[in-house]
């Protein structure tokens, strides 16, 4: 697959997953966390601590898998591009955190609001990654 075809397909990727941060963002809270994230969950604090939250790592893997695949998508149109993508991300985040506060059964956060921005500039550095080794093996 070229380069541009990556790219193309990691935006449709990444407008998957806005989708999906919107709806498990806006969706009434589960009693129980998924599989998966009760996985990660367990990861992090084995790394981090005890004092991990599974709902932060919950955020941060999402926006570093949003920021992962809109940055690579747009990773040709330089740094202004990456901004305004970055503020873009950053400003999805807010609103999603401001729509869980006006919710019955949902809350705002400042610390997930922290762990979105985390996550997506981590994304951002995989993708950065990920363009370097596409670059270095000519693919």
């Amino acid at each position: 697959m070229k380069a541009l075809d990556l790219r193309r397909a990691s935006r449709v990727l990444a407008i998957a997953c806005a989708v999906a941060i919107a709806f498990l963002s806006l969706a009434p809270a589960g009693e129980s966390s998924s599989g998966l994230l009760s996985m990660l969950e367990a990861y992090a604090r084995l790394i981090l601590g005890p004092w991990v939250q599974g709902d932060k790592v919950g955020h941060f893997t999402a926006y570093a898998g949003l920021g992962c695949l809109a940055a690579f998508g747009i990773r040709s149109m330089g740094p202004v591009a990456l901004a305004v993508l970055a503020a873009t991300i950053l400003a999805y985040g807010g609103t999603m955190e401001l729509l869980q506060g006006l919710l019955a059964n949902r809350n705002a956060s400042l610390g997930d609001l922290m762990a979105n921005t985390l996550g997506m500039l981590t994304g951002f550095g995989t993708a950065e990654g990920a363009h370097a080794l596409l670059k270095r093996y000519q693919i």
